[in-house]
């Protein structure tokens, strides 16, 4: 990417988030015993936030399944919908956060703040196999949701970090997690791939939630067949299955 559009793209995610915190508001989520805030910025996250991104049967599963003690990595998180309520629930556990967009990165630690949640950390990159640098496309928090493809119509993107879970694994970066859910608009494949070493060794997931976009996963190279036959590999099979639109919401436990 050439400096020029480098500066360009920087000037509008500014104005959005300009934009965004004129309309700024709190929110109290209520789930179960537990009262989560969340600062609402535009109509995007009102969606994501409120109405649980469309996704609450899905969403609630991932609750339902974590005890106080795992590890959640929360590989794709936006603005936090499920980390926060995720940290609320590991009374002796940790989310790890993924989010490599700086307009979600930012809002996504501001609920936590706001929650006075401590057992979290945030890493502001893209999950895949590589290390290195690739382009992110993203209109901002309101808009769809970036991915490392035009897949979602957006042409704006932005240069962000890219590492594997392998990787950071083996830099102690980050511990070793429990529980795992991927939603990254078409990577899965590549975030797959990047943890090979995790799903075959001792410290293993006992359980990965993974929401596939089958129209997406054209443009990077894979197909559901691909990643479910990948993950049988390393003995994970489908425990339930939720279709949802144009999306297919997967619980695969460890065998």
């Amino acid at each position: 990417m050439s400096l020029f559009r480098r500066i360009i793209n920087k000037i509008r995610h500014i104005i959005s988030n300009n934009n965004n915190n004129n309309a700024s508001y709190p929110y109290i989520f209520k789930e179960e015993k537990y009262k989560v805030k969340f600062n609402i910025n535009n109509s995007t996250e009102e969606f994501r936030l409120k109405n649980w991104g469309g996704e609450k049967e899905y969403v609630e599963k991932i609750l339902n399944e974590i005890q106080e003690n795992d590890v959640l990595f929360d590989i794709g998180s936006s603005v936090g919908l499920i980390s926060v309520l995720a940290a609320k629930r590991l009374t002796k556990g940790k989310v790890v956060s993924f989010e490599p967009d700086p307009e979600n990165a930012m809002r996504l630690k501001e609920n936590y703040r706001i929650n006075e949640l401590t057992n979290f950390s945030i890493q502001q990159l893209a999950v895949g196999e590589t290390t290195g640098k690739m382009e992110l496309y993203t209109a901002g928090s309101n808009a769809f949701s970036p991915s490392l493809e035009k897949v979602n119509g957006i042409d704006t993107s932005i240069e962000v970090d890219i590492e594997s879970i392998d990787n950071l694994l083996k830099k102690n970066k980050i511990p070793f997690p429990t529980v795992i859910k991927i939603d990254i608009e078409g990577a899965e494949m590549i975030a797959l791939q990047g943890m090979k070493k995790l799903l075959i060794g001792d410290n293993r997931p006992r359980v990965v939630f993974i929401e596939l976009h089958p129209d997406f996963l054209p443009s990077f190279n894979t197909s559901i067949d691909e990643i479910m036959k990948f993950l049988s590999t390393f003995n994970y099979t489908i425990a339930e299955s939720i279709n949802r639109d144009k999306q297919i919401l997967c619980k695969l436990i460890r065998n």
